[in-house]
């Protein structure tokens, strides 16, 4: 009888242990996944931002919308590199970065035609074999619950101008958290002296607490927009800090040359470049 329950509970215990081995150890799906590749700044290739407004309310879903669509469009198209869907802290906007191989590469995406109304009806034809008055009403239907699609309002196309330090490929990954800094300027007798201000900003970044990973300065290639963005590993990065850092705005003497835009920035969503034709 003593043997009998020794070997039950010997038994049980064995299964017990079993048991949490099979919890504790990752699944083979998980072990197996490929981390997600980071956006890499490339001075060869051009970076096109293009910038949504938000409120605290509206981004999540705002996010979800242009992240799915700007896949979409994106990745049908040559010289696509990738991009990266960043949100800020606030709530406020959404900038979708995306890079490409060079300009003409983009300008032939942005020259493609729209899609219009006779096209995706035709699609939605030939996936039905109703009366034509059934086409109409299920494509209805289904318009019906898309959400209007979100217009940007802005985009501009960046090139690389530096980044720090120099020793490093500059990179963004999923996570990252970025301090961005826009400027738009608006008087061209002051134009210089506001890309003076900016570029004097950079070393500046090694004195903030804690000190960003990397900075990275875009500019138009006609000098009209500026973007200095400073980035960390992710938001524990902040853990015990009543405000982030941030860079210096604008001397006064300065202000009325150029709009200037500070925002915190998570990086949502990375999708990259598809993997190139064998």
């Amino acid at each position: 009888m003593v043997k009998y329950f020794n070997r039950n509970r010997l038994l049980i215990l064995s299964w017990v242990i079993m048991l949490a081995v099979l919890v504790s150890y990752p699944s083979t799906a998980k072990a197996d996944k490929k981390p997600v590749q980071p956006i890499l700044f490339n001075p060869s290739e051009i970076d096109v931002a293009t910038i949504y407004e938000t409120t605290a309310e509206s981004q999540k879903g705002a996010m979800s919308s242009i992240a799915k669509t700007s896949k979409t469009l994106y990745k049908k198209n040559p010289g696509f590199d990738g991009f990266a869907v960043l949100g800020s802290k606030d709530g406020n906007k959404i900038i979708v970065l995306s890079q490409w191989k060079d300009k003409k590469s983009y300008q032939a995406y942005t020259e493609q035609p729209v899609e219009d109304y006779k096209t995706k009806y035709a699609d939605y034809k030939s996936k039905y074999s109703e009366s034509a008055e059934d086409y109409k009403s299920k494509y209805a239907a289904q318009k019906s619950k898309e959400a209007a699609p979100i217009e940007p309002s802005k985009t501009i196309i960046f090139e690389l101008e530096e980044t720090q330090p120099n020793s490093l490929v500059a990179a963004l990954r999923k996570e990252s958290v970025v301090q961005l800094s826009q400027y738009t300027i608006k008087d061209n007798e002051t134009e210089s002296e506001v890309l003076d201000f900016v570029e004097k900003l950079i070393p500046t970044a090694s004195d903030m607490v804690p000190a960003p990973r990397t900075v990275i300065l875009l500019k138009s290639s006609d000098n009209k927009e500026v973007a200095l963005l400073a980035s960390w590993s992710c938001s524990a990065d902040f853990d015990g800090l009543e405000t982030p850092p941030s860079f210096a705005e604008l001397p006064q003497d300065l202000v009325a040359a150029a709009d200037n835009e500070q925002h915190l920035y998570e990086v949502l969503k990375i999708i990259p470049p598809p993997p190139p034709e064998l």
